[in-house]
């Protein structure tokens, strides 16, 4: 059976406060495990945190000396964002409160930072001037965000301001960008700018781009803001400049934001997918120029169709793929040649780029595939011809065990396996050998591109990929190997059994901890 660990139990209790008034912080779902069983069968075993309404503390029965973690969602409404932040980083992970060596707490109080009411809602009152101090009223300001959806400002006759109200996600970071387009008034043309509001230190930090003065201070919180922006008028010769660029992750979409108005032409806009893998066998045409025999690998570009709309004057353009974009795969942004209406100088600046890696998809420890690399999988060869029609000669033999796992462990914070038990032709015994997967957010294994292709197959490599082949795992994918010093075992087949046994721990990067055991078969 391995090795049990026991221990006596001991209680903990701790407080969880609000930074703000002192008040207990109830309500948190907290618990922790201590076993190394089943997925299926650990709630069997969790240790949950019970809130005490006497004096405001959690209560829980842990084993004194085995190390237990203990974990909560901050997102207490569901709404996918944290309603409270840790003041003390430790006690946090993604949007979890993270308790660890939980056991060892001594009546220990953790302070949380209520982040769900932090919700400010702003008067955000703008005097646009020239260089001469005359006031500019054809201007205007646009907001588009979470929290500010295609809203514009209106014009104070009174004040000759252009007034906007936002609300704003007070957390120490956060921005909110404020557009104003380019425009004209007295027959003169005045760039683009973008006010930035940031939350740093308790103040709003107040930044311009592309304006004469290089606007930079702070101000206290205040239910409304004066500021004061002077904007250059376009000189005779084109200088257009990208001011602004953001990707968003709701529909995939890239904006640029100008200097000044342009026409941009539909083959000036693209996106593509980067060095994307093709495996082309010598069966698959007679013009490839791919010889029967042989599969090829390349790496090339692919193009991705997409739409896209220029608006605010001509100053902003919106790019916005016409499919899904892929998991876990690069991507590029480009706009080519555009021109400037003010002067028809056309130009190709090279800031309005842009590249992206879409995540990947989310973790599945059932994704694990152990595998001997001899061409064969459950007793049967896997390619019994080449591409030229000729029979693979290949023998089933024993091969060397290797783990391979998933891209999709790039989603996990840490990763930790320990191999248990092994079944050889139908014999069991126990293992002991731990392996680092993940530790904190890095992969310590190398990935490779699978190639399926018969022992007798030509392949030839015109990528950078290092390459594997004799598995079962799919054509042109890509997983990460671990190499396994057990030794050289035979395909798993339903009359002689050949798997071996891993208990695993693995934490995603929103903070998430799930433990259990796995028997996977070699295939």
């Amino acid at each position: 059976m391995g090795t049990l660990s026991v221990s006596i139990p001991t209680e903990v209790f701790f407080s969880i406060l609000d930074s703000e008034d002192n008040t207990p912080v109830s309500g948190l779902n907290i618990k922790g495990f201590s076993d190394s069983g089943s997925s299926s069968l650990s709630e069997q075993y969790a240790h949950i945190a019970t809130y005490q309404e006497a004096d405001g503390t959690y209560l829980v029965t842990l084993p004194k000396y085995i190390y237990v973690s203990l974990s909560a969602s901050l997102d207490l409404d569901d709404d996918g964002s944290a309603d409270y932040e840790a003041e003390n980083d430790d006690y946090q992970s993604g949007n979890n409160l993270y308790i660890e060596y939980a056991n060892t707490l001594e009546s220990e109080t953790i302070y949380l930072q209520d982040i769900g009411a932090e919700l400010l809602e702003i008067e955000i009152r703008v005097s646009l001037i020239n260089e001469t101090l005359e006031y500019l009223s054809e201007g205007q300001l646009l907001v588009d965000d979470e929290y500010n959806e295609d809203i514009s400002s209106t014009y104070d006759e009174l004040t000759q301001q252009h007034v906007l109200s936002i609300r704003m996600d007070y957390v120490e970071g956060n921005t909110i960008s404020i557009d104003i387009p380019s425009f004209e008034q007295d027959d003169t043309l005045y760039e683009s700018a973008v006010l930035r509001l940031v939350a740093e230190d308790g103040s709003i930090y107040i930044y311009a781009s592309n304006e004469a003065n290089n606007l930079s201070y702070s101000s206290p919180i205040l239910d409304s803001l004066d500021i004061l922006l002077e904007l250059n008028p376009l000189a005779g010769d084109s200088n257009l400049e990208m001011v602004l660029e953001h990707f968003d992750e709701s529909d995939s979409s890239y904006t640029v934001f100008y200097s000044e108005p342009v026409a941009i032409d539909s083959t000036s806009v693209s996106l593509v997918k980067d060095d994307v893998i093709t495996v082309t066998p010598g069966d698959e045409s007679d013009s490839d120029l791919v010889v029967a025999g042989s599969t090829l690998i390349e790496a090339s570009d692919v193009a991705v169709g997409v739409d896209y709309i220029l608006d605010l004057n001509n100053t902003r353009l919106k790019i916005t793929p016409v499919v899904p974009l892929e998991s876990n795969t690069d991507y590029t942004f480009d706009v080519g040649e555009v021109t400037t209406l003010a002067d028809n100088v056309t130009e190709d600046i090279s800031s309005d780029s842009y590249s992206i890696t879409t995540d990947p998809d989310a973790f599945d420890i059932a994704d694990l595939v152990l595998d001997n690399g001899n061409y064969y999988t459950n007793g049967e060869v896997i390619k019994t011809v080449n591409t030229a029609g000729e029979a693979s000669t290949v023998t089933e033999n024993s091969g060397s065990v290797r783990l391979y796992l998933p891209r999709s462990i790039e989603t996990l914070e840490n990763f930790t396996l320990k191999q248990s038990l092994i079944t050889e032709d139908g014999v069991s015994e126990t293992e002991s050998e731990y392996f680092t997967i993940v530790s904190s957010g890095s992969v310590y294994l190398s990935d490779y591109l699978i190639v399926n292709v018969a022992s007798n197959e030509t392949v030839v490599n015109g990528s950078d990929w290092s390459y594997i082949r004799g598995t079962s795992l799919p054509n042109g994918s890509v997983y990460y190997r671990l190499t396994l010093y057990s030794g050289n075992f035979n395909d798993n087949t339903d009359d002689n059994e050949n798997s071996m046994t891993f208990t695993y721990s693995y934490e995603t990067l929103s903070g998430d901890i799930e433990t259990g055991t796995i028997t996977l078969p070699i295939m």
